[in-house]
């Protein structure tokens, strides 16, 4: 009895193996790496990521250290790192069925977007990535290959693939100023209607430091705690956010004084001016008067020419007195 049956149960066993081997030689081979190797192992290679939803496109472009949004804005670094998470630890998390194939790689194509991962001009990686809110399923697609997988993001509850949105507002870095004390050359704050406390701050590359008066160019003995803290005061000036379309509002403001001026040169060269003026309040009436002025907010002109809203408690403590550094 044996005998009889161990002829069909080597065969059943063969099968299996046979089917197993084939499985996983489809699923887990270089086939298997071309349709769903979204995981990116070097991220330092990448120098450029595109991103297209529909017919909108938007490039992020990395120089030295800092992400930029289309070459132009610095990209906020929280959503960098949100971005390297996903490009660098997406995981599948399951296939998707033959019969349900179909219809999802055809709202891919049509609703998901579209990333690229590029070294300068060569393609490191090419894939679509969709939302199905309704099932709460994030899904990603070689752009070449028609085989969609359900992925997920360890430790990440969310819909991460929200994310590329083609939206500068969305993705652009508050920041202002952003200077350790050791990058910083010269600090210049010019006080309207206060020409007495506007000063100048020489530094030089070997921390000695010169402080002067802008009213009489005299020199003054000041003191290098004083100074120490002023200094720290620049490493993180943000905006509340930049004002887009702003050109009328600027050229209204110039017709008028700032309550302050500041210009930072660092020792490479570069330089940024603000002028910091008066916000009237969303709340005031049309009629301009000092009493309508918003307390908490102010307008800041960056370099002549871009728009800010900021709060007071940021612009305040680079907008110091000389007699704050004085012995």
């Amino acid at each position: 009895m044996l005998k009889k049956n161990l002829i069909p149960i080597i065969i059943f066993l063969a099968l299996i193996l046979i089917s197993a081997l084939y499985f996983f030689s489809n699923h887990n081979g270089t086939l298997s790496e071309k349709e769903a190797s979204f995981a990116c192992s070097d991220l330092s290679e990448v120098t450029d990521i595109s991103i297209k939803n529909g017919n909108s496109v938007f490039v992020l472009n990395r120089k030295n250290n800092n992400w930029y949004f289309n070459s132009k804005y610095i990209v906020k670094p929280s959503l960098m790192s949100l971005c390297y998470r996903i490009f660098s630890q997406v995981e599948i998390k399951s296939a998707v069925s033959k019969k349900a194939s179909p219809m999802i790689v055809e709202k891919i194509a049509k609703y998901g977007t579209e990333i690229s991962l590029l070294k300068e001009n060569k393609i490191l990686k090419h894939y679509f990535i969709w939302a199905d809110t309704q099932h709460q399923n994030i899904y990603m697609m070689m752009v070449d290959k028609e085989v969609p997988f359900i992925v997920t993001l360890p430790s990440f509850q969310g819909n991460f693939a929200a994310l590329f949105r083609n939206d500068p507002k969305f993705w652009r870095d508050l920041t202002i100023l952003h200077y350790t004390p050791a990058q910083i050359a010269t600090v210049k704050v010019e006080q309207t209607g206060n020409e007495n406390q506007s000063f100048k701050l020489d530094i030089s590359s070997r921390g000695k430091t010169i402080l002067t008066d802008l009213k009489f160019g005299k020199a003054h003995t000041f003191k290098t705690e004083a100074v120490e803290a002023y200094l720290f005061c620049f490493r993180n000036i943000k905006a509340e956010n930049y004002i887009e379309k702003s050109d009328e509002t600027i050229k209204k403001l110039k017709r008028t004084l700032p309550l302050f001026k500041v210009s930072v040169m660092d020792h490479e060269g570069n330089n940024i001016s603000l002028e910091i003026f008066p916000k009237e309040s969303e709340t005031s009436s049309s009629k301009r008067s000092e009493s309508n002025s918003d307390v908490n907010f102010c307008y800041v002109l960056i370099n002549e020419k871009e728009l800010a809203v900021a709060k007071y408690i940021e612009t305040d403590p680079i907008t110091r007195d000389l007699k704050f550094f004085l012995q």
